[in-house]
């Protein structure tokens, strides 16, 4: 799905298979294949796949700062600017600090 993914001229058909490839990763491919099928989703607004896809952040930190722009552009796409403004300041706070939790 990954190597499908790269030759997809389509980002639709990007995004299926980004998002694919990431429901079968495991391990330290699975963060950033989860991370580019949401950013590829992002850019497609499939807001509620996003949300689905991201629902524990990666462990990485970078990946996780990554993941949580998605997760606000999502969640400012469904109406819901407090808790997009809540994944914001979480991105924020991962350049400064290790805490990995969910906002409140």
């Amino acid at each position: 799905a990954r190597v499908a993914a790269t030759r997809s001229s389509h980002p639709h058909e990007r995004a299926a298979h980004l998002l694919l490839a990431a429901q079968m990763a495991d391990g330290t491919a699975a963060g950033v294949l989860r991370v580019e099928a949401a950013e590829a989703l992002t850019s497609l607004s499939d807001s509620a796949s996003v949300l689905e896809l991201l629902g524990d952040l990666p462990t990485d930190r970078s990946l996780a700062a990554r993941a949580t722009w998605c997760l606000a552009r999502a969640c400012v796409a469904l109406g819901d600017r407090s808790t997009a403004e809540a994944w914001l300041s979480r991105g924020l706070a991962l350049v400064d600090d290790d805490a990995l939790t969910e906002p409140a």
